[in-house]
This record gives C-alpha cells, sequence and structure tokens, in this order.
C-alpha cells in the first residue's frame, strides 16, 4: 500500500492555529468598538435578525476605492536573517458595499424548542437510539476485527496501522497482546444488539453504574435511523463554554476498527501532493453537481430560518479511511462530496469563514467562559446529508449607523510584513527556513469580544485575512519527519487585522 503521508488535514475539525503575540489589551479598538456599539443598543432595537439590513451606503463608493486596494497585490520580502522568506501573489477580495459599520451581537440560546425545530426539519421521520445501545459490538462485529488482525499476522505485517516503535525498537501497536483482548471482548459479547429507544430532548438520565444517575440538562447524544437506512450520530449541546452544537455525522460502517473515517478537503490534500483523483474524475465520481448539492442545503437552511446565511466558501471533499500513524492512499478512499461552508453576511460584508473555530483559552490557568464562532457547515454527498456542522449562533442586536474609518491598504501591507516577520522571529534560531505562499487576501468580518468582562456578547469588525501557504526546509537538505514539510491547509489565515485600527487579532482566541 503506497500512502502519501499529511501533516495535517482539514477534515471537519476545527483547528486552533494560535497566532503568537495577539491579543488585544482593554484599551484596543475591540472594547473601544463594543462599546460603542453596547451604547447605540438602546437607539436601534428595532428586531433586525430576520433581515438585518437597515444602512445605507453612500452611492458611487465603494470599499475598494475607500482603501485604494487592488484587484492583485504582488511582493515578496524576507527577514534580517534570511530564514524568513515572505511570497504575495494574491488577489485581493472587497466585498461590493460602499461602506462598512460595526455590528453588536449576542449568543442564541438554544431551548428545548429550538432543539426540537431542528430535529423535525433534519429527521423528520428517523428512529433514534441510545449511543451505548446502538453501538455495542455482538459477537460478529469482535470476530471481524479478530480476521483483520489475523490477516495481518499472516501476511507479516506487524504494524497496520503504522504506530512505528519505541526507543527499544519494540512495535507500539502490540497486535498479538490486542489480538487476545479482541478474543476476550468476544466471549462477553452479545449476540444480538440491544436496542433502546430514545426521544431527543433536554434531560434525559443516564444510568452511570456505581456512579449513581446523570442528567444531560443541556446536552443530548443519540443514534439517528432513518427510513432510507442511513444512520446518523445526533449531538446537541444547549449552553456553556460551548453555548451552541449541533452536530450531525453519518455512521458509516469501518472495515477496521481502528480506521476512522475523515473527510478531508481536496484542495488541501492537493497542495500536499496526495495521489488524488483529477477535477473532472472526482466530480463524476461525486454524481451529482455543486448546484444540486447546495439545493439540499440551503433547502435545510430556509427551514432553519437562516436566510442570511450565505455560500462563503467551498471545496470537494474526500473521505477516507484514516489510522493514527497512516496516511492516505486511493485504497483507503471511502466516499466523495463537497464541503459547504455558509457565513452570514450584513449589509453587503460577509463574515470570512476561515478553518479556526475560535474560544481558545490564553492559558490553562484561564477562569472564563470561551465563546467560539459561528458556524454553518455541511457535506453533501450523492447519497444526500452527510454532516451537519452548526455552531453558536449568533443574535444581531444592533447595527451602527456611523460608517468605520477604514486604514488604507497601503498601512495594512505595512502591518503585515511587520508581523509575519515578528512571528516568526524564532526562525532566526532555527535549523530549518521558512517559505510563505500568501495567494488570498480578504476583507470581511470577524467577530471579537473580551472574555475577562463578557463572553456571551460582541462586535463583528472588519478584517483583513492573509491565506497560504507555507513550507520548511532545513538547512542540510536532508528530509525530516520534523522538517521540509509543507502547511498548506484551505482557509487557514495566517495573519488577521483589524481594518481600522490596525491592531492584530488572535483567531484562535477570538480577539
Amino acid at each position: 500500500m503506497k500512502q502519501k503521508r499529511i501533516p495535517a488535514l482539514l477534515g471537519f475539525t476545527l483547528s486552533a492555529i494560535v497566532l503568537s503575540g495577539c491579543t488585544l489589551s482593554p484599551e484596543t479598538s475591540m472594547i473601544r468598538l463594543k462599546k460603542e456599539a453596547q451604547a447605540n443598543a438602546a437607539e436601534y432595537e428595532t428586531d433586525i435578525s430576520e433581515n438585518p439590513s437597515s444602512v445605507q451606503h453612500p452611492s458611487g463608493t465603494t470599499l475598494r476605492t475607500l482603501t485604494d486596494a487592488p484587484g492583485h497585490y504582488q511582493n515578496s520580502f524576507e527577514s534580517d536573517s534570511g530564514r524568513l522568506l515572505v511570497m504575495t501573489d494574491a488577489d485581493v477580495e472587497i466585498p461590493e458595499a460602499g461602506q462598512v459599520t460595526s455590528v453588536t451581537v449576542s449568543q442564541h440560546e438554544l431551548n428545548q424548542d429550538g432543539f426540537d425545530k431542528i430535529t423535525e426539519i433534519f429527521f423528520p421521520e428517523a428512529v433514534f437510539y441510545t449511543d451505548s445501545s446502538y453501538l455495542q459490538m455482538t459477537k460478529s462485529d469482535w470476530q471481524k476485527q479478530i480476521d483483520n488482525l489475523k490477516k495481518y499476522i499472516v501476511d507479516g505485517n506487524l504494524d497496520p496501522y503504522y504506530y512505528g516503535t519505541d526507543e527499544n525498537g519494540n512495535y507500539i501497536f502490540d497486535i498479538e497482546e490486542t489480538l487476545k483482548t479482541y478474543e476476550s471482548h468476544q466471549q462477553n459479547a452479545p449476540e444480538e444488539k440491544e436496542l433502546v429507544e430514545i426521544k431527543p430532548q433536554f434531560g434525559l438520565e443516564e444510568d452511570m453504574e456505581e456512579f449513581g444517575t446523570f442528567v444531560h440538562e443541556n446536552d443530548f447524544s443519540g443514534i439517528a435511523s432513518t427510513p432510507d437506512g442511513l444512520v446518523y450520530y445526533y449531538t446537541v449541546q444547549g449552553n456553556g463554554a460551548v453555548p451552541m452544537n449541533v452536530r450531525i455525522e453519518r455512521r458509516r460502517e469501518r472495515s477496521d476498527m481502528n480506521l476512522t473515517p475523515l473527510w478531508s478537503a481536496w484542495q488541501s490534500m492537493k497542495l500536499s501532493e496526495a495521489e488524488l483523483p483529477e477535477e473532472d474524475a472526482l466530480i463524476q465520481e461525486i454524481g451529482i453537481t455543486l448546484k444540486e448539492a447546495r439545493e439540499l442545503a440551503e433547502e435545510k437552511i430556509e427551514k432553519l430560518g437562516l436566510s442570511y446565511m450565505e455560500l462563503k466558501d467551498w471545496d470537494y471533499g474526500i473521505l477516507w479511511e484514516s489510522g493514527d500513524g497512516g496516511g492516505y492512499s486511493s485504497d483507503l478512499l471511502m466516499d466523495t462530496g463537497y464541503l459547504l461552508h455558509y457565513t452570514r453576511k450584513i449589509n453587503g460584508i460577509p463574515v470570512t469563514y476561515t478553518l479556526d473555530g475560535g474560544g481558545s483559552l490564553e492559558d490553562m490557568d484561564s477562569e472564563y467562559d470561551t465563546w467560539g464562532y459561528e458556524t454553518l457547515d455541511f457535506i453533501i454527498t450523492k447519497d444526500g446529508l452527510d454532516t451537519v456542522n452548526f455552531c453558536n449562533q449568533y443574535e444581531v442586536d444592533a447595527i451602527s449607523e456611523e460608517a468605520l474609518t477604514l486604514l488604507p491598504f497601503s498601512e495594512i501591507l505595512e502591518i503585515y510584513e511587520k508581523i509575519i516577520k515578528q512571528q516568526n522571529s524564532y526562525l532566526d534560531d532555527a535549523d530549518y527556513t521558512r517559505t510563505y505562499h500568501i495567494n488570498r487576501i480578504t476583507l470581511g468580518y470577524t467577530r471579537i469580544y473580551d472574555p475577562t468582562v463578557d463572553s456571551t456578547t460582541g462586535t463583528l469588525v472588519p478584517v483583513w485575512d492573509f491565506f497560504g501557504s507555507f513550507e520548511d526546509t532545513p538547512d542540510n537538505g536532508i528530509k525530516l519527519e520534523r522538517h521540509d514539510y509543507l502547511n498548506a491547509l484551505a482557509y487557514q489565515s495566517f495573519l488577521t487585522v483589524n481594518a481600522v485600527d490596525g491592531s492584530i487579532i488572535n483567531r484562535s482566541l477570538g480577539y
């Protein structure tokens, strides 16, 4: 099996890419804008959550004109040590609007009524079971896993999942010991699953045996079985550190319990030189058009009352069986589809979609609650809905009527060059060099907040994001696992600059 190791993949897990030295003090524009928007809230109390479009744009002006930004920007620079090279060859994407204002938002509370609405929209005729009853392994399930291990042993493949060896040269994955464990589990497994039906709702009780009964007051986790034979994991969280999290994910039978189905972005995998079908062949493989996929997703969006959410970015998706130590190969391919990323648009200004979900803590000793970004993602295949990720819906509380003054694009570029150098200053003492390839620069909204004051309200502010990839090359030219590494994740922003005052926003933290 020829595998191409992909150091990092865009699945539907939102990774936290921390930008060093980017936290803002209470005196920065984030807090000023937030307080200003809150002060305006009383004056603009009209309900704008369904149709947030109360600001009139001056005629004859555009944001591109106001910022004096080109349609395309090309440049290169390096650090004083020469260990950092940044090559920019990027389209400059700017919304077609005449002005941009600050917008106050707050957390949407997901109650039982909202939970019921979501369930009815996505699973109108499904039967629901407890996770523990549906996912329990039967004797025949364990036999399949036992047969897999025995085949590996017969074939002489004692490290089938690429865990490697320890410092003594012993395999980290002990296949013989694992086989004994599986055989022991099989002896105690039932012949058939003993399914337990449940109703999707908050407040279900779970028997934790010697630990007593646990009440799931604000969360739910279960299995949905639909009339067409598809099965989904269905999890919902109502509040807490993640105030809203709805996750729907199709369950697929795995050929091996040590391999996990993983959706990855075709664009990222192509940049990592994985062996993938070409675009025309991939479209043929998917079996439906992008238009058909959008229609299915946007039918659900309309029923959810989210007409202000628009498709911001999309990619082809590759579903493959991933192991802890192995990489991608064509024989691991399970399915293909479309990855659709929707974001809110207000007065012609979209929220920029990035890989980062936000809501991270500054350090493990932080005691305040955090708040991730609003997220609405779909994966659509020829079988229909595969995955939904709907998190942290915003309530739009107020839109300021005052247009924000944006910095000239030339000043943004000066900040970009300065901060990229600062963030990579550690390379001066490293044994490798790094080359960035920035191929996309965007202007759009992001949400900022101050968790030390209030983690339930925030402000949408305009920001510039710089997307692309980077590659590390060791001094000795020898390819090492640590170096000679390509980071080519689609939609990973390497820098986020406040378009109003030039302050740096940490995407992982959200401020």
